[in-house]
């Protein structure tokens, strides 16, 4: 069952998953988290309009992770992928 409470990065496989298997579903997708959370951890959100998720285009999920976001929620000191040189 797709359905869950997730951030952006999640929510955006969740609905690739969804489009891609529609057919062979056999229920309805449900996803709310955006609206129960503080952030999403991505820079631009998905558009959740008139009761549709719209698939995000673009490489891999098709969102990007907030880097800034991602620092606020880290535990402890991390890397960024940018300042490691990778």
């Amino acid at each position: 069952m797709i359905h869950n409470q997730t951030l952006g990065i999640a929510s955006a496989m969740q609905i690739h998953l969804a489009a891609a298997r529609y057919h062979s579903l056999g229920h309805a997708v449900e996803l709310f988290g955006h609206i129960m959370l503080e952030d999403d951890l991505i820079v631009e959100p998905i558009d959740y309009g008139n009761g549709f998720a719209t698939v995000p285009q673009g490489l891999g999920w098709g969102v990007s992770l907030d880097q800034d976001a991602l620092q606020k929620y880290a535990k402890k000191k991390t890397i960024l992928l940018e300042e490691a040189g990778r």
